[in-house]
C-alpha cells in the first residue's frame, strides 16, 4: 500500500509539534533555566517555525494549500525569519558566557547554522522586496540560491539539534526520552527536506 503524500505531511507535522510540546513541558518543568532557555529557544525556532516554513509551500501540505501562492510565499518568509531569529537567540543565549562552546560538534553546527540563516534570510529578503535586487539577480537564480541556502541552513540546524541530544544537559534531563526525540528528528529531516530537495535537484538538472 502506498503513503499518499498527504499523510505524510500530516505524519510531519504531528512528529514536529509532538517534539516542541515535550521539549516545552520538560524546559518548563526546568523553569526555563540556563540551558533550558537554550533548548527550547532553538527547538521553537529551529524545529517548529522553520520547518513549518519549509512546508508551507508544499502543495501536499494541508494547512496552506487552500491559501494563494503571493500569501504562502510571505508566511514562508516571515516563519523562516522568526524561527531562525529565535534560534540564533537561543545559540547566543549558550554561547556567549562559554568560550568553549564552539569546540564541540554541536556548538559548531548551531554557529554555522546561525550563519546560513542571516546570509539566507538576507537573500531571500532582497528577492522578496527589493526590486533593484530583482533587476541585477534574475529571479530564476536568485530562487536557486535561496532553494539552496534554504536546504543549508535547514540540515545544518536539525543535525545542531540532534547532535544536542548528546550532550550533559539532555542526558541529565531527559535521557528518558533519547530514542523519542532522536528518531522523530531525523523524521522531520527527512520530510520536510524532501519537496525542497527534488524542486532544487530539478532546477539543478
Amino acid at each position: 500500500m502506498v503513503i499518499s503524500s498527504y499523510t505524510w505531511n500530516l505524519a510531519n507535522q504531528c512528529f514536529i509539534l509532538a517534539i516542541t510540546v515535550v521539549m516545552s513541558v520538560k524546559c518548563a518543568e526546568m523553569k526555563f533555566k540556563k540551558t533550558a532557555t537554550h533548548a527550547i529557544l532553538c527547538t521553537i525556532g529551529f524545529v517548529f517555525l522553520s520547518a513549518e516554513g519549509m512546508m508551507v509551500r508544499s502543495h501536499n501540505n494541508w494547512l496552506t494549500r487552500s491559501l494563494h501562492p503571493d500569501t504562502k510565499v510571505t508566511l514562508h518568509f516571515w516563519l523562516q525569519l522568526i524561527g531562525g531569529l529565535l534560534g540564533v537567540a537561543g545559540t547566543l543565549q549558550k554561547s556567549l558566557p562559554k568560550e568553549h562552546h564552539f569546540r564541540t560538534w554541536h556548538g559548531k553546527l548551531g554557529l554555522a547554522a546561525c550563519v546560513f540563516f542571516v546570509i539566507n534570510c538576507l537573500s531571500g529578503a532582497l528577492g522578496l522586496y527589493s526590486w533593484g535586487y530583482r533587476q541585477y539577480a534574475s529571479l530564476l537564480v536568485n530562487d536557486f540560491i535561496h532553494n539552496f541556502l534554504g536546504l543549508l541552513t535547514f540540515v545544518t540546524a536539525m543535525l545542531a539539534q540532534y547532535s544536542g541530544y548528546y550532550t550533559g544537559f539532555f542526558n541529565r534531563n531527559l535521557k528518558e526520552h533519547e530514542a523519542f526525540f532522536k528518531y522523530l528528528t531525523a523524521a522531520i529531516l527527512l520530510l520536510t527536506a524532501w519537496d525542497p530537495l527534488m524542486i532544487f535537484l530539478g532546477k539543478l538538472f
